[in-house]
């Protein structure tokens, strides 16, 4: 995991700059389709070159996910609406991470890593089409009607 941080200092930037010019909404769905690859190379049989690959594609995602949550808020319910949403949505973001460990550990037990983590790519193309229907508003910050 230190070496993951690492990554995750770089992938902070990078995943903060994609957002700035892409817009939220597609920058969450590139998210997304890197989490598959970072899956993707947690299945196939690792080797020394995958295994540093896998570490340094998760570390760059966690290091993204910090800023796209609280701008995917901000983007959807605006300056003016955010500490509301944000109240809700951040503690659901800690139990639905939470969550995941949780099913990690219950699944590796009974069925392994891989048919785990092909889960995950499961829940990562269901992430991917929520962050689709979420609209157009999510490419651009949400205009206050007081500002």
């Amino acid at each position: 995991l230190a070496i993951t941080s690492i990554f995750g200092i770089v992938g902070s930037y990078i995943w903060g700059w994609l957002d700035q010019k892409l817009g939220t909404r597609k920058t969450g769905i590139i998210y997304g389709f890197w989490y598959i690859l970072a899956l993707a190379l947690l299945i196939v049989e690792r080797t020394g070159f995958i295994t540093m690959a896998a570490i340094g594609v998760v570390g760059i995602g966690i290091g993204g996910i910090g800023n796209l949550v609280p701008s995917m808020i901000g983007t959807v319910y605006g300056r003016g609406d955010y500490l509301e949403a944000n109240r809700f949505i951040m503690p659901l973001c800690a139990i639905v991470r939470s969550f995941a460990f949780v099913l990690m550990g219950m699944a590796v037990t009974t069925s392994g890593y891989t048919s785990t983590y092909s889960t995950f790519i499961g829940v990562c193309i269901v992430g991917i089409i929520l962050i689709f229907f979420i609209g157009k508003s999510g490419d651009k910050p949400v205009e206050d009607e007081e500002a």
